[in-house]
């Protein structure tokens, strides 16, 4: 099981950067949630009952963009009425 900082430290690893680059051009990836479940399943990050870490891994490649780390799709509009 992967807290959030191990999973920033994971995905910030030099030697991660060509596989995290590999998911991230991935065409089946449209969206930031695909790209947040498809670099859980890639890296492994899934919490004690098997689920992905869904919100670690999201806030984890956020702090990555903020830091031009990665290039991330815009976020859709959420529609609250």
């Amino acid at each position: 099981m992967f807290q959030q900082d191990q999973v920033l430290r994971t995905l910030s690893a030099p030697c991660i950067g060509e596989r995290l680059d590999r998911v991230l051009a991935d065409d089946r990836w449209r969206y930031r949630t695909q790209i947040v479940h498809g670099v859980c399943e890639e890296f492994g990050f899934f919490d004690a009952r098997g689920e992905p870490q869904v919100s670690n891994c999201a806030q984890a490649l956020s702090k990555l963009e903020a830091r031009r780390k990665i290039v991330l799709p815009k976020p859709c509009p959420s529609s609250i009425s």
